[in-house]
């Protein structure tokens, strides 16, 4: 089983002014409340040395980054404990050239992960909301206002399977039904 903590927001941004924020791990702490120091860079399989500061406490946490995707998505994944981990994410869903939603969240699994993350879920949900309304204030204050790139349009619905129209056939020649 998973234990999930996510905190979300709507953006006055497009993803990239979003993206900005939240890929330059450098300027973390500048404006990052819940993360407020950072070493390591953005590349899949990279280590980063976090300082998580929630609920009053403080705690140093070694990470993996397991995925990123420019204008989407940063994830991380610790080790909790034997048998538990978490993966740890920041995402970016588009709505629009000038807007978007911003999710931050924990994913706790094993055991021992949902037991930690139901512990901690007030001090996170605390420290997510923290990080989302301070990497939204900086996305909307430092955006000059000119949309860029349009998100890509969806794809386009698949075209209808084509309907198979069974024929009996006899020795006189086909009949229909």
């Amino acid at each position: 089983m998973a234990y999930r903590v996510q905190y979300r927001i709507g953006v006055a941004a497009p993803a990239f002014a979003v993206w900005d924020v939240i890929s330059d791990l450098e300027a973390w702490g500048e404006w990052n409340p819940l993360y407020p120091e950072v070493e390591g860079r953005l590349s899949i399989g990279a280590l980063l040395s976090l300082r998580r500061t929630a609920g009053g406490k403080s705690e140093r946490q070694e990470v993996r980054v397991v995925d990123w995707v420019p204008n989407a998505q940063i994830v991380w994944k610790r080790d909790i404990a034997p048998f538990a981990h978490s993966l740890s994410y920041l995402e970016i869903e588009p709505l629009s050239d000038r807007g978007c939603i911003l999710a931050a969240g924990e994913i706790f699994e094993g055991y021992l992960g949902e037991i930690v993350g139901k512990q901690s879920r007030r001090a996170l949900m605390a420290g997510f909301a923290g990080l989302c309304e301070a990497a939204k204030a900086r996305a909307e204050a430092t955006w000059d206002g000119t949309p860029g790139e349009a998100p890509p349009p969806p794809p386009p619905p698949p075209p209808p399977k084509a309907r198979l129209q069974t024929i009996q056939m006899s020795l006189r020649g086909p009949r229909k039904r």
